[in-house]
């Protein structure tokens, strides 16, 4: 899992924490959240880390939805073949904060979240790889700038996800 910490003074607005108040966003391809205890597991993940806000992609459960896990949110952007799917868990003392949550495609989701001084805007991506066609790649990026330029301008905005990059040797 990586993890990104945009520190700002208190950037939720609602944060109880007294010292050094920030907000922690991360992103993880956690590659299905369907079998059994691998919610539960996910959440464990993101507590043991102090993650606030995770992008998670390859989320694979049917359908487009928002549910309850513990102490966080799941807003899913699946589809119905549960190939692919992206989303956010978002602490349950963040709610709200949640403007936005839109679900994009399979392989975008986007929320917008309110904070003291500017409001956050993140577009979860996962990218096709490399070996896709010509075509796919291609609506993917268009797919992405179309909705890059719809963020709006004065937000704090983070673009995050599996860009599935690759390293030649």
């Amino acid at each position: 899992m990586t993890t990104y910490a945009k520190l700002m003074d208190d950037p939720i607005g609602i944060t109880k924490r007294k010292k050094n108040p920030k907000i922690r966003i991360g992103t993880w391809n956690v590659r299905g959240t369907y079998s059994e205890g691998k919610l539960k597991q996910i959440v464990q993940e993101l507590q043991r880390y102090n993650i606030d806000v995770a992008a998670i992609q390859e989320t694979k459960p049917k359908g487009k939805f928002i549910t309850e896990i513990d102490n966080y949110i799941l807003l899913n952007s699946g589809i119905d073949n549960r190939e692919l799917g992206t989303g956010f868990m978002v602490k349950k003392s963040l709610k709200g904060a949640v403007i936005t949550f839109k679900p994009i495609s399979e392989r975008m989701s986007y929320i917008r979240l309110r904070s003291k001084y500017r409001k956050i805007s993140l577009l979860n991506i996962h990218a096709p790889t490399e070996d896709k066609d010509l075509e796919v790649k291609t609506e993917y990026y268009e797919e992405l700038e179309g909705e890059y330029v719809k963020i709006p301008k004065h937000d704090i905005q983070m673009v995050i996800g599996d860009a599935n990059a690759m390293i030649d040797k």
